[in-house]
């Protein structure tokens, strides 16, 4: 995979380390198995294409709030600080970590820990009663990567729902009312985009940003799991978690803030090179 230029890269690089233009990494690290497709290595070339006396920089920030997003501008600024010009590039950014060829996008581990809090949270309000169901409803419109990531990382997770695997809402039910005949509590986490099948087709419609509205999975799913606990009659004690804002607004751990300083200062070092289509 080659960037197209936009000339002849003039101007020195004041840097003292370089990477070469030559250097590639592979989609794919096989022994012996197809590459894939190749992308060129990050870091300082030998030339920039850019003259920084004549260069202003632009950043522009896009979607939400994500953890990691500050991170990410100031180690921008502190990297054309010293010398960079920026034209146009982007950072991948979603806290959902579904981005393709990123192995992981910044915020998504910042979201996770703090995802977990609150599924010990739910735990521990479903153990304090008999019957207590504690039902976390995280992020993930498309890909449920927080609520599987949350769930490995918590340990304390019956059920995870996520919008990769469909799942049957009278099997579901059925599985549940087995678990709390026998242990009496349970813990629900599911991505906000899992289940959209079970709920029809909604109103439609795209959000300010673009996206498609989802309908609510979490609530439709306390309303049924209350139904049902009824019917068969077994006494059942909801707790319903939404904590969508509380984990997009955190700040960034210490393993995000390294990935957005990283990200930030190879976009500076791409963008200050001779790109033409940056993306």
């Amino acid at each position: 995979m080659e960037t197209p230029t936009l000339g002849e890269a003039r101007f020195a690089s004041p840097l003292g380390h370089r990477v070469s233009d030559e250097l590639r990494i592979p989609e794919r690290i096989e022994a012996g198995g197809d590459p894939g497709l190749l992308f060129e290595q990050a870091g300082p070339r030998r030339k920039r294409f850019f003259n920084p006396k004549e260069t202003v920089a632009g950043i522009v920030t896009c979607g939400g709030l994500c953890p990691g997003l500050n991170n990410v501008i100031r180690s921008l600024f502190f990297e054309l600080h010293y010398g960079y010009p920026l034209s146009v590039v982007g950072v991948p950014k979603t806290i959902d970590n579904d981005v393709a060829f990123v192995s992981r996008t910044f915020g998504y581990v910042s979201a996770v820990e703090e995802a977990v809090r609150v599924l010990d949270c739910a735990h521990t309000e479903a153990r304090s009663t008999p019957g207590g169901i504690g039902l976390v409803k995280l992020m993930g419109r498309h890909a449920g990567f927080i609520t599987a990531g949350a769930t490995v990382a918590s340990q304390d997770v019956n059920f995870a729902l996520v919008p990769e695997v469909p799942f049957k809402l009278d099997a579901f039910l059925a599985a549940l009312e087995e678990r709390m005949r026998h242990k009496s509590h349970a813990v629900i986490a599911v991505a906000e985009g899992a289940g959209q099948d079970l709920l029809g087709t909604g109103s439609g419609g795209r959000d300010a940003s673009g996206n498609t509205k989802l309908q609510d999975i979490g609530t439709f799913l306390r309303g049924h799991i209350e139904r049902h606990f009824q019917a068969v009659e077994i006494p059942v004690v909801m707790r319903y978690f939404d904590p969508s804002y509380q984990v997009r607004s955190r700040p960034a751990n210490c393993e995000d803030s390294l990935l957005c300083d990283l990200f930030a200062r190879n976009a500076v070092l791409a963008a200050t090179g001779q790109p033409e289509n940056l993306a």
